[in-house]
């Protein structure tokens, strides 16, 4: 595995003791009963859309049934919580799955998934994961939700978890939502994920180029964004990402938002720049301008 991608596991890592109090890393999707208007907007962009109305209707039906979609409940988010470890291959992920019958639930996992799933004491159960040699998983019903984690089951012990009326205290209107609170990494963390990477960019660089011109363009555009990483994560104090999906308007966008922490000369040069507290880059498409059914038509022009 390359330096880069272990660097990102890095980024991604989460900690036994203290994923639950200050997660570095937060996930929401929204609930699928609340999307039914997005998912039938989807579908009419697709070719052939008549084919998978039967689909929304099935969504419709589940989202009004008690007993939700093969235990899952539709009207709840799905969340997912990481935080942040010394070592590595001792960080949870923690997932956030909603549940309508439990009893459902642990026969998708058995029938479906092919789980095999075994309960242990304080309500906690275990089972394995096929091919994947990150050791056994964990799981354990709370508030409605299945925590999910890997290798300990220390992170959804029950006075570790996240509550969900705490995690999804606000509404959630994106389709999906993400923070990583870059000020909740350590500095060697962050120090370890700034060198691997450029470490790796230095090294392409290394590669002979017949072209002085794009040997020297490229080196460039590398210490730009090595300097630009530093300062990120080293003044960040979040970043923040969100895909929007509004029917009415026929508008698909997607939203990044960088967070200086205060007091730093990021966050002096972001005011001086009159972006505020924040730097955002937002992206908005039409539907129907990106939707499938389109694309053979402006192809062929």
């Amino acid at each position: 595995m390359s330096r880069i991608v272990w660097a990102f596991l890095i980024f991604l890592a989460g900690t036994t003791a203290n994923a639950a109090e200050k997660p570095a890393v937060e996930v929401r999707v929204r609930a699928a009963a609340d999307m039914l208007d997005v998912i039938d907007y989807l579908i009419k962009l697709l070719p052939n859309d008549e084919k998978w109305q039967q689909y929304l209707k099935m969504a419709k039906t589940f989202a009004e049934s008690k007993n939700g979609f093969l235990g899952l409940d539709p009207k709840k988010p799905i969340g997912a919580y990481v935080g942040i470890a010394a070592e590595v291959e001792d960080s949870p992920v923690v997932l956030m799955v909603p549940v309508a019958v439990e009893a459902d639930f642990l026969a998708l996992l058995k029938t479906f998934l092919k789980l095999d799933y075994k309960k242990l004491d304080g309500g906690l159960y275990s089972f394995v994961i096929p091919n994947i040699p990150a050791g056994p998983g964990f799981f354990r019903f709370a508030d409605g939700y299945a925590f999910v984690t890997i290798r300990s089951s220390k992170s959804i012990a029950p006075d570790k978890i996240i509550r969900p009326a705490d995690f999804f205290a606000e509404k959630q209107i994106d389709i999906v939502s993400a923070t990583v609170r870059i000020d909740r990494f350590p500095a060697d963390i962050r120090k370890a994920i700034l060198g691997q990477i450029e470490l790796d960019w230095h090294e392409a660089l290394a590669i002979k180029s017949e072209c002085p011109f794009c040997q020297a363009a490229r080196k460039l555009i590398v210490d730009w964004a090595a300097g630009t990483l530093k300062t990120i994560l080293g003044q960040g104090q979040s970043l923040d990402f969100a895909l929007k999906i509004d029917p009415k308007a026929d508008t698909i966008s997607t939203q990044l938002k960088l967070t200086p922490r205060t007091g730093t000369a990021l966050a002096k040069y972001l005011k001086d720049a009159g972006t505020g507290e924040a730097y955002t880059i937002e992206m908005t498409a039409k539907g129907k301008d990106i939707a499938p059914r389109r694309l053979p038509a402006a192809i062929s022009r």
